[in-house]
């Protein structure tokens, strides 16, 4: 019992110190398109953004695609004016959970899946871009299929808010 009143002070205090480093406020986007660098297999998502050091931003995002549904949690690497054509470049790494619409609604259906995406980001406007990258992923079944990896085109019209 005493291990784990350390382990909650322990946690707690981290939790604290990072909110005071990083101040920023979180950011809201939408984004729609064909995938999505942060949800990953979405015609349409939203996610909550913050900075939290130079260039770099926790997410979370919720995405859908109609019959696949992500949750996803991660960070995004920004590197700003890598080209006289893009404005930004961007490397994401995160882990989702996807869920596949069938008749019934069970466990089996939910699919752990860390991803990394990249790709380049220019800006429309202050509040809009439009994103060109690619999305892999690596998925594990956990019967005789084992495990399938995937690579995806992604691009999109993003709106922050």
């Amino acid at each position: 019992m005493k291990n784990l009143y350390l382990i909650s002070l322990f946690c707690i205090g981290t939790i604290f110190s990072q909110q005071k480093q990083s101040a920023s406020p979180w950011q809201a986007y939408t984004s729609l398109g064909l995938f999505d660098h942060r949800s990953g297999l979405a015609f349409y998502s939203v996610s909550l953004a913050k900075e939290i050091q130079d260039g770099r931003e926790f997410f979370a995002s919720a995405g859908t695609m109609a019959f696949i549904n992500s949750i996803a949690s991660g960070v995004r690497f920004n590197q700003e004016r890598t080209s006289r054509y893009f404005d930004r470049t961007y490397f994401v790494t995160s882990a989702r959970i996807m869920a596949f619409a069938h008749r019934d609604l069970a466990i089996e259906n939910l699919r752990f899946v860390p991803t990394l995406a990249i790709g380049f980001e220019k800006d429309i406007s202050e509040r809009s871009s439009v994103n060109v990258g690619i999305f892999s992923g690596l998925e594990y079944y956990g019967d005789e299929r084992g495990v399938s990896t995937f690579t995806m085109p992604t691009i999109s019209y993003i709106t922050r808010w």
